[in-house]
Order: C-alpha cells, then structure tokens, then sequence
C-alpha cells in the first residue's frame, strides 16, 4: 500500500499540468507553436531536468510564457 501511494503526487500533479497545457479545442488539442502554456511547460522541463533548481524552473518557465503570450503571439 505504501508503495502504491508513492505515486499519488505524480498522477495527481499529471492529472493538473496536462489540460492546463493542451486543453482541448473544438478542433482536438492544440499542440502548436501558438500555445503558450505548451513551450512554458516544455521549457520548464529542460530547465528542470538540466539544473534541478525548483525556484529556477518556475521563474524562467513564467519568463518565457509572458514573453510568448505577450510578444512572439502579437
């Protein structure tokens, strides 16, 4: 049973991340260069598995998602 509710974080953080990333568009799921929260997220993961910095991580996956969203989508 302990073994079993080690898994519990990931499947729940899972369960949030993913529809907040590619949330389904009457078309399907927008998995494209236009969708902010998809190259924040991947770039968070690069940041993450290369540096292992939690703090770093958040601070440069929300640089990227403002200047996306607010820059290259103008």
């Amino acid at each position: 049973m302990r073994a079993a509710l080690s898994f519990v974080p990931v499947t729940v953080l899972t369960a949030i991340i993913v529809p907040m990333t590619v949330p389904p568009q009457s078309e399907g799921a927008e998995i494209t260069w236009r969708n902010p929260q998809l190259i924040a997220a991947l770039v968070a993961f690069a940041v993450y598995v290369l540096t292992k910095r939690p703090l770093l991580t958040i601070a440069v996956s929300l640089a990227v998602f403002s200047v996306w969203q607010f820059a290259v989508l103008r």
